[in-house]
């Protein structure tokens, strides 16, 4: 894929793509919410468990991921320059977490990440596991995010450095921009968890409060 405008539009479908808010959509054609204004006003699975329930955030948890796999598993069948798999790999959270149909109001890229981790890196996502045991553990969603997040971005980036277990240097466009992101999506948590306010998952989501 050598054409500057097959690249473009490749990059801008992913972004796109990524941008599509499942949790809005799950929440509004379920329950007749906008999950964005309750608890953190996050549009991500987290805040719609919290918010209603397991099965619906468990809903919105594999929407996302699936999201994320299959559309980078698309991509890779088309791009013809590895680069592209990895960057639209970044898009794709970058849309999750910023998406232009709502405001750029989205989720914090945790689920859409896992998706596209599948792809590029087994190893990587099943080091992501960890921070998954640390939530079930702790019952701090967030928490196991954090670590979660920096075990398999740095784990992914040593890989992509040296080129080993299947990854590209390349892949050094998803995994620095991912981790930047998600870890600053999470800056506000990690603050919370600091104070010993953070909200456990257990702990129902009450409606934000309107300023005037």
């Amino acid at each position: 894929m050598n054409n500057l405008p097959e690249i473009v539009l490749v990059c801008s479908i992913a972004y796109l793509v990524g941008s599509i808010p499942t949790g809005v959509i799950v929440t509004k054609f379920a329950k007749g919410v906008d999950i964005r204004s309750y608890g953190s006003g996050s549009s991500g699975a987290t805040n719609v468990a919290r918010t209603l329930g397991p099965k619906l955030g468990g809903l919105v948890l594999i929407l996302d991921i699936l999201k994320g796999y299959i559309s980078i598993y698309i991509i890779s069948h088309i791009a013809n320059d590895y680069w592209i798999i990895p960057f639209s790999g970044f898009l794709l959270v970058l849309g999750h977490c910023y998406p232009i149909y709502i405001k750029f109001r989205g989720g914090k890229g945790i689920t859409t990440g896992f998706g596209t981790l599948i792809f590029l890196s087994p190893i990587a996502m099943a080091l992501s596991l960890i921070g998954v045991s640390i939530a079930i553990i702790t019952r701090y969603i967030s928490l196991g995010s954090i670590i979660g997040t920096l075990l398999s971005l740095l784990s992914l980036l040593f890989f992509s450095i040296y080129e080993i277990f299947g990854s590209k240097y390349e892949d050094l466009l998803y995994c620095i921009p991912v981790g930047l992101i998600i870890l600053l999506r999470h800056k506000s948590n990690f603050l919370r968890l600091i104070k010993g306010k953070e909200g456990k998952l257990e702990n129902k989501a009450s409606p934000k409060k309107k300023h005037n």
